[in-house]
């Protein structure tokens, strides 16, 4: 859709409105994994790609970043790795997140 000169993205109801996603830069404890995502950029691209109860799948899960944003918004989620340390923190990270 074409608005005032730029772009509106619209999907599933859910609107991106410029094309940058702006974050502060994460840590996660207790990992070296090289690759840590921003939790909020993620959740930007879940919100406006997913619906609420879809399954979000992340062949390369690492720390889980993906899963968590899925269970925050409410959408099902399966992370894949084949670094086993890896999948340890997602399961501690995802263990640790309580959705109300």
């Amino acid at each position: 859709m074409k608005n005032k000169g730029f772009t509106i993205i619209r999907l599933n109801g859910d609107s991106l409105k410029k094309d940058i996603v702006e974050s502060a830069v994460e840590t996660i404890k207790d990992t070296n994994h090289p690759a840590v995502y921003p939790l909020n950029v993620i959740k930007e691209f879940t919100k406006l790609l997913t619906s609420e109860n879809d399954i979000v799948l992340d062949p390369f899960n690492g720390s889980g970043t993906t899963c968590v944003a899925a269970k925050k918004l409410r959408r099902r989620y399966i992370g894949i790795d084949i670094n086993q340390e890896y999948c340890n923190i997602a399961k501690k990270r995802l263990g640790e997140l309580y959705v109300y």
